[in-house]
């Protein structure tokens, strides 16, 4: 998944309440397609690639999709600009009095932003996303190569190396942990800011 989730996907069998869905969204600035049934939803992800996908695991018809199918799948709420706050949430999150923001791209300490590179915010952002979970170094380093061939192990401990010069003057040690043999992890409790 990308740092950034733009791209929507709305699995709904109703016509009118998938267009509703799709319609807010798309006001909102996302790419949003709609989808009647999981088979419609896997055809149009195999042409492009949703970040998110939503649906409502109550409907009969939706109770098939497997747990995990989608990277991001989430119940579907009541209101769409409930989902909206929903999802700007989740692109929000604070650990070791740090906010990094997917969307905006931001890293700040209350009011003072911390400058990071491309690469750089993307780990920081996968390390966040993981919520203490230790991410290895491969997969680190492939989510932050622009190409297959620019992926190397060490990429991600310069890095790490880059963003705890970065973050610890102004948020103390321990935010990201090194996991000898397997790679890093937040060392932070992460929420939802």
């Amino acid at each position: 998944m990308a740092a950034t989730a733009r791209h929507i996907m709305v699995i709904e069998p109703s016509d009118a309440l998938r267009a509703r869905y799709v319609a807010t969204l798309a006001e909102a600035g996302y790419w949003v397609r709609g989808s009647a049934t999981p088979a419609q939803c896997d055809a149009a992800i195999a042409e492009a690639p949703a970040d998110i996908v939503v649906l409502d695991l109550t409907r009969p018809v939706l109770r098939a999709v497997p747990n995990g199918r989608a990277p991001a799948a989430d119940a579907l709420p009541i209101d769409p600009v409930a989902l909206l706050d929903r999802h700007a949430a989740l692109q929000r999150l604070a650990f070791g009095g740090l906010v990094i923001d997917a969307l905006a791209r931001t890293l700040h300490h209350g009011a003072q932003p911390i400058m990071l590179t491309r690469g750089e915010f993307t780990l920081l952002w996968l390390l966040a996303s993981a919520r203490g979970a230790v991410l290895t170094r491969d997969r680190l380093c492939n989510a932050v190569a622009r190409t297959p061939a620019d992926s190397d192990p060490r990429t991600a401990d310069a890095l790490v190396r880059r963003i705890r010069r970065k973050i610890e003057p102004v948020a103390g040690g321990g935010i990201v942990l090194t996991v000898p043999g397997l790679g890093y992890r937040l060392g932070a409790e992460v929420r939802a800011a």
